[in-house]
């Protein structure tokens, strides 16, 4: 199946490179806790690399798939996944202060609104992967491309890093 490359490919990523340092272009101040919602004391507003066991408990509909990573030996900070020719949001998942949290596409063209890139929604944070360039940095049926992803979180505060974008199976 196309998806499992997708996941095996990450799962690797993961496996091979340790948790590296994130090179943020515009890193902000923590997200301050809500102590009348029973929020966490406080969350560095910046994506966590999704582990080997985030990946396996991730379930998300869909035949083809997209992931961000900073680098491309660096661990997958973002998943997302969607059917071709579809009129139902793509999924995805990113991880944030441990807390894998999952996602939903504003664009309601499953897999064929990833490519370029997209907006994804979800509890607490709004994500934004924005292609950079239409030039890939490789060859093959998948290659990255340059792209930039924008964290905004419920309460102001915004992170956002250059990496690259691979979708496909």
């Amino acid at each position: 199946m196309a998806w499992s490359r997708l996941i095996i490919g990450a799962i690797t990523f993961c496996s091979v490179v340790a948790c590296s340092a994130q090179k943020p272009v515009d890193q902000k101040d923590a997200v301050s806790a809500n102590p009348e919602r029973g929020d966490e004391a406080a969350l560095t507003f910046s994506p966590d690399p999704l582990g080997a066991g985030d990946l396996a408990n991730i379930t998300m509909n869909g035949e083809l798939g997209c992931a961000f990573a900073l680098e491309k030996k660096s661990p997958v900070l973002l998943i997302a996944r969607g059917n071709v020719h579809s009129d139902e949001p793509a999924e995805g998942a990113i991880k944030i202060a441990g807390r894998v949290i999952p996602l939903k596409s504003r664009e309601m063209e499953g897999f064929d609104g990833l490519s370029d890139g997209t907006t994804f929604e979800g509890p607490t944070v709004t994500v934004k992967v924005e292609r950079l360039s239409a030039v890939p940095l490789g060859d093959g049926e998948s290659p990255p491309y340059p792209a930039k992803m924008m964290l905004s979180g419920e309460s102001g505060v915004e992170n956002a890093m250059e990496g690259l974008w691979t979708c496909g199976p």
